[in-house]
């Protein structure tokens, strides 16, 4: 049909009703999606864990984006005493030690949280925090009898703690207090599945202190 030729009369009355319902119909369409799509795209790209530091076309995110996603999505998670005050701290007067202890505890929940390990200066800090913690395994073949001795060196920055721990024949740890001029020596065999027999011995600027003790585990 050329533009110069009519509709037939019987037509056009259905193309009336065609249009009006497209008139009717297209404001409520829209009214279904009142987001740009740029909106739509953001949302789509978070939803997705893969891709939280890149978009669609490879490129990253905008930091402020990003610390934005972390912080909301930090709130969402119950706060945990656990994670800032370390559950077997003993009683002390020594304000510096309780501070200590508790900036250590708090330190090292920070470097093991995933919005901290996805920036930058999370992954130098840690790189060096993994550097001060070092683990030797000596033995542990598949031969009878054959036993493994292990060694784990640990360094505390706050606490200005230096400790070795060994396992193999039997359990015993050494830890140097640098602040405190203080060397705790301590062995430790199981007699029992929860309890283990604790051999440990105290050497300060001031005094020594020995002790035989029983420690349960619950």
């Amino acid at each position: 049909m050329s533009q110069n030729e009519k509709l037939p009369i019987s037509i056009r009355p259905v193309l009336k009703v065609a249009l009006a319902a497209v008139l009717v119909i297209a404001p409520q369409l829209a009214l279904g999606s009142r987001h740009p799509a740029s909106i739509n795209r953001a949302a789509l790209v978070m939803s997705q864990p893969s891709k939280i530091f890149y978009g669609n076309d490879g490129q990253s995110l905008s930091p402020l984006l990003i610390a934005d996603f972390n912080a909301i999505r930090a709130s969402e998670k119950p706060f945990d005493v656990s994670q800032v005050i370390p559950q077997n701290m003993q009683p002390s007067e020594n304000s510096s030690q309780v501070f200590s202890q508790v900036a250590d505890r708090g330190l090292n929940s920070l470097f093991n949280s995933d919005s901290f390990r996805q920036s930058s200066i999370g992954r130098t800090a840690t790189d060096v925090s993994n550097k001060m913690q070092q683990e030797v395994v000596v033995g542990g073949s598949q031969a009878p009898g054959s036993i493994e001795h292990k060694l784990n060196f640990n360094f505390q920055a706050f606490q200005s703690t230096a400790q070795v721990e060994y396992t193999g024949i039997t359990h015993a740890a050494v830890k140097y207090k640098i602040a405190e001029s203080k060397l705790d020596f301590s062995v430790s065999e199981k007699v029992a599945q929860n309890k283990d027999l604790v051999l440990s011995h105290t050497i300060g600027a001031d005094d020594r202190l020995s002790q035989v003790s029983v420690r349960w585990t619950f």
